[in-house]
């Protein structure tokens, strides 16, 4: 039996969704232009975009609906927040609960790429598409 190759899957998280859709951000040009590279590479099916419901939500996908046409939507298994408030605890109080739902995501949904801000991700065995252009001569 032969499985069809889906294109491994770049999450776009929150950090980056709200930078993308704020265009008075200081890092709204460089998320764009990386965001229109990601685009480019859905669009020739090298990727798949794809981004939690919740803060797909939380930046008002309706209102950016063009802009956030390609992102396909992952929807928080009430499963996954459990693993996640379990994930929390065991890494301490300076762990961000809505991180660790990330975290578990990704590992369920074998994502190991990801559109980012947050500092965190670069601690870890993930690629970072898109990092923070503020105070560096690249990204």
């Amino acid at each position: 039996m032969t499985r069809s190759m889906t294109p491994p899957t770049v999450l776009l998280d929150r950090s980056f969704l709200e930078v993308l859709v704020d265009r008075d951000h200081v890092q709204n040009p460089g998320t764009r232009q990386c965001y229109a590279r990601l685009v480019d590479d859905y669009e020739a099916h090298q990727i798949r975009l794809r981004a939690r419901a919740d803060h797909l939500t939380d930046v008002d996908r309706q209102r950016h609906a063009a802009l956030l046409a390609p992102v396909e939507v992952i929807h928080v298994a009430r499963q996954y927040r459990r693993q996640a408030v379990r994930l929390a605890v065991r890494l301490g109080d300076d762990y961000e609960p809505d991180l660790a739902v990330t975290l578990v995501v990704m590992r369920r949904e074998s994502i190991e790429r990801i559109a980012t801000h947050h500092p965190y991700f670069d601690a870890l065995d993930v690629t970072v598409e898109c990092r923070s252009t503020v105070g560096h001569d690249s990204n």
